[in-house]
């Protein structure tokens, strides 16, 4: 097998085959904070705030929604969205 950068190829059975093993991670800026004065104000979840998005293969990684998760307390309440990049 011979690493080069992101690919590697190998010669199996006289066939050449190519394989991405990508181990660093796509990167992504936090979005800005907001606030609101009423639990019926907080926006729904928007994958599409987070702009930065990038990623050493080239390809530009798709930022999703996972979950969300409050700290437990009430005034003020924070809320923090989990979101993913593959």
């Amino acid at each position: 097998m011979i690493k080069l950068g992101l690919s590697c190829i190998a010669l199996v059975g006289g066939f050449a085959f190519s394989q991405c093993l990508d181990v660093i991670n796509p990167t992504a800026s936090n979005p800005s904070s907001i606030s609101v004065d009423c639990i019926g104000n907080v926006p729904a979840p928007d994958p599409l705030v987070v702009t930065t998005e990038a990623d050493n293969s080239g390809v530009a990684p798709v930022v999703a929604f996972v979950s969300e998760f409050s700290d437990g307390n009430w005034c003020p309440e924070v809320i923090i969205p989990l979101l993913s990049s593959n």
